[in-house]
């Protein structure tokens, strides 16, 4: 059925485009001798040239698409995927919980300065809090900074578990929502 389908819109996507458009595909003889995956790319980016391809070359090869689902809405995208059985690149951003936690950050350090005011100097000490998802004291942490040839450099003040490490849309940790966590912690409590 699906095959039916595919043939269908496959000839009707070629009438259309025959309308306004003329393809001519020198070399048509060489596609059936061609062995293992091949990789198909327009020499622009454009709208039109990833349908142009898929209508010239579908009789022949039945390509695979390959879309970022940033650049269409999944409304439309979505039924043509599963018909042409296509391949979605997620969108940046909207990477799912699962390989966020699974690849994201296990630790992150922030620092604020705290003492007199929020600026350096006499008076004030930078507060250094180690985020992380893995289970590991104070003591441990500032051992393996000394281990790792920081002693003197850098010393951890506070450890803060977290089940996440706050990304931002682009897989980064969210340093400003640290931030904000290390100065909640500095505030008076009221």
């Amino acid at each position: 059925m699906v095959q039916v389908l595919r043939s269908i819109l496959s000839r009707l996507a070629r009438f259309v485009l025959s309308l306004r458009y003329r393809v001519h595909l020198h070399g048509r003889e060489v596609l059936p001798t061609l062995k293992g995956p091949v990789l198909l790319l327009p020499n622009h980016p454009a709208y039109v040239d990833p349908v142009l391809f898929l209508i010239t070359f579908y009789p022949a090869l039945q390509p695979r698409i390959v879309f970022s689902e940033e650049n269409f809405p999944q409304a439309i995208v979505g039924p043509l995927t599963k018909l042409l059985n296509g391949i979605a690149i997620p969108a940046r951003g909207r990477q799912s919980q699962e390989a966020r936690s699974e690849n994201g950050p296990r630790v992150a350090v922030e620092g604020v300065d705290q003492g007199e005011g929020t600026e350096s100097g006499p008076g004030s000490r930078r507060k250094i809090v180690l985020f992380t998802t893995e289970p590991i004291s104070l003591q441990d942490a500032n051992r393996l900074l000394a281990e790792a040839g920081f002693h003197g450099i850098m010393r951890i003040d506070e450890v803060h578990p977290l089940d996440q490490i706050p990304l931002l849309g682009n897989g980064k940790a969210d340093y400003k929502r640290l931030r904000s966590l290390v100065q909640e912690t500095l505030s008076p409590a009221g």
